[in-house]
């Protein structure tokens, strides 16, 4: 059940829709920039947690070509074959930013690790094709005059904060319509549980009737027509129908109402139930 209100909370709300947190908001960002992740290369610079983060996070997004560079060539080349990424040194690092279009910063760095200048000659290099970065250090690892340069477009943390904001605004409209499926989801469950009190009461109940109505059709059998018989038989099965249906329909609404105990106590006594008592 608890599987079912899950599935039916994410299908039906928007309670996962969006990043809740850094890592996330970064990649989130950069899908929007690059439609297709998979088109386009991508650089973590930074091999810790929130570096983590955002390679799985590009990895989940169908991103093929991933680089990450570190300052401990160990560290970038464990987390790199965990996700299938190519791992590379400070020394490689203008290298990757010819190639890559996405360079995510993540990485402690008491001053910029990207400056204008640097900048400048690789986008000169590049032919002004487009270079997305997103600044997830503190402090920045990205050098502020870095954001007048053409075709290059610089996002940090305060940036990413706008957007997670937004995100939180969506899953707390969400949250309602979250609260309602599991109260039904509830309602359900306590309604099928009390119903597992029902069900020996209806099965005896079942048989009574049946046995009753086999009773009185049996010393009717020889004393009738086969086709008289067979029209008696048949609006006995029907009245046994109705009678029933309309009992076990009281019973579950007495259920749902918690009242249902002292109801099957009253049909076992009424009906002579002696199996369906309860134990």
């Amino acid at each position: 059940k608890c599987f079912e209100v899950g599935k039916s909370v994410r299908s039906e709300t928007g309670i996962n829709e969006g990043a809740s947190s850094v890592g996330y908001a970064a990649v989130e960002l950069a899908g929007r920039i690059f439609s297709n992740l998979e088109e386009h290369p991508a650089l973590l610079i930074g091999a810790g947690e929130t570096g983590e983060l955002v390679l799985q996070c590009l990895a989940r997004r169908g991103s093929r070509h991933l680089c990450v560079v570190n300052r401990t060539p160990e560290r970038a080349q464990a987390l790199a074959a965990k996700y299938g990424a190519e791992a590379a040194g400070f020394d490689r690092l203008e290298e990757q930013l010819l190639r890559c279009d996405i360079v995510i910063a993540s990485i402690s760095s008491r001053e910029p690790l990207l400056g204008r200048e640097q900048l400048a000659a690789v986008m000169q290099r590049r032919r002004n094709r487009c270079l997305f970065l997103i600044d997830l250090s503190v402090p920045r690892a990205v050098e502020e005059s870095v954001k007048g340069l053409e075709e290059v477009f610089v996002y940090d943390v305060d940036d990413l904060k706008g957007v997670l904001a937004r995100n939180a605004e969506k899953r707390q409209g969400a949250v309602n319509q979250v609260e309602r499926i599991v109260e039904e989801h509830t309602r359900e469950f306590f309604d099928w549980l009390s119903s597992l009190d029902l069900a020996p009461t209806i099965t005896h109940l079942r048989r009574r009737f049946d046995s009753i109505s086999q009773g009185e059709l049996d010393s009717l059998r020889n004393r009738l027509p086969e086709e008289t018989f067979r029209k008696v038989e048949e609006f006995g099965r029907f009245l046994q129908g109705k009678y029933l249906g309309l009992i076990i329909k009281n019973l579950k609404s007495l259920s749902r109402e918690g009242r249902q105990l002292e109801f099957i106590d009253m049909v076992n006594d009424l009906f002579e139930l002696r199996g369906g008592e309860r134990q």
